[in-house]
C-alpha cells in the first residue's frame, strides 16, 4: 500500500500554488472592483438632486469599469496590496518546496 501524501507536498510536487493565488486575486480584484462601482453609483443616485432624482441600476460593466483618473489612488492601494499578498504566497511557495 502506497503511503498517504499530505495535501502540502501534493501542492508542492504540482507546483500550482502561485497560478492558483494570482486567479484567485484577480478574481477578488473584480469583485471588490464591482463592489466599489456599485457603491458609487448608490451614492450618486443617494444623493442627486431632489427635483431631478437619478435612477439606480446595477450592470455587469461595473466588474470591468475602472475610473483610474478619478480614483487613482484607490487603485494604487489596491495594486500595492495585491504585490504584497503576491510577495507573501512567493514566500510560502518557497517554503512548501523546502
Amino acid at each position: 500500500m502506497k503511503p498517504h501524501k499530505s495535501m502540502k507536498y501534493m501542492v508542492a510536487e504540482k507546483q500550482v500554488l502561485i497560478p492558483l493565488s494570482a486567479c484567485f486575486f484577480i478574481i477578488i480584484f473584480l469583485v471588490l472592483n464591482f463592489l466599489f462601482n456599485t457603491l458609487r453609483q448608490l451614492t450618486q443616485t443617494a444623493f442627486s438632486e431632489l427635483f431631478d432624482p437619478k435612477l439606480f441600476y446595477l450592470s455587469l460593466s461595473f466588474i470591468s469599469q475602472m475610473n483610474t483618473n478619478q480614483y487613482a489612488m484607490l487603485y494604487c492601494m489596491m495594486f500595492i496590496t495585491c504585490l504584497l499578498m503576491g510577495k507573501l504566497i512567493y514566500r510560502e511557495n518557497e517554503k512548501f518546496n523546502a
